[in-house]
């Protein structure tokens, strides 16, 4: 039996209408513990972009792309949002969502232990450009890099998506180094954002931080 691609589900938006710790303490106690529940989710990992708008991105690796459409995911979405969840989305700005399958390279998910994180998102996309443009940016071990097609809120969308150690770490381009990487795909470059990985600091090492008794 053939495996299925690995599916990616990307969200990104910020608070606005609550404060950022609701948020984070909504998407850190509530959110990310039930998606991590839905069958199919392998993992869940959450971002803050270094420049742009909006602030916070939530990565979600899955068994398949059609873990988003079933009954389990379904089951805790749209209509059945928890209160809290209701609360939280109206609440917040900048909502954009990708719903993505991968095409390179094979059965490979993110890194944990990586902090850092660019996407480049593309319009629609033929995957072997995609694997061309993902091979052609893997040449070190202290990056990896992943393409993916789908949607981006039901328009047809592509991403690279690039790991290293840190954000410092990421490969930068000027317009004119982008240009020459993608050549003929330029003019369907949507955005490029760096990342560094979102961490929740233990309030009980705050508590007794020296700092914090000052």
């Amino acid at each position: 039996m053939l495996k299925r691609s690995l599916g990616l589900l990307v969200v990104s938006m910020q608070p606005a209408g609550i404060s950022e710790d609701e948020f984070n303490d909504w998407y850190d106690l509530e959110h990310i513990p039930q998606r991590l529940d839905t069958p199919g989710f392998v993992s869940a990992e959450r971002f803050i972009r270094i420049d742009g708008w909006p602030k916070y991105v939530a990565v979600y690796d899955l068994e398949h792309k059609g873990v988003t459409t079933s009954p389990d995911y379904r089951a805790t979405a749209g209509a059945n949002f928890s209160p809290w969840t209701k609360r939280v989305l109206s609440n917040a700005a900048g909502w954009g969502r990708l719903d993505l399958e991968q095409v390179s390279p094979g059965q490979t998910v993110g890194r944990s232990d990586w902090r850092g994180a660019a996407f480049i998102q593309l319009g629609a996309t033929e995957p072997k450009e995609l694997i061309r443009l993902a091979q052609s940016l893997s040449g070190s071990g202290q990056l990896q890099v992943r393409a993916f097609r789908g949607t981006a809120m039901r328009e047809p969308a592509s991403l690279l998506m690039l790991e290293a150690p840190t954000w410092r770490l990421l490969p930068t381009w000027t317009p004119a180094e982008l240009g020459e990487l993608l050549g003929p795909l330029t003019g369907d470059v949507g955005s490029v954002d760096y990342c560094t990985k979102y961490w929740r600091a233990d309030p009980l090492a705050l508590l007794q931080s020296p700092k914090r008794s000052r």
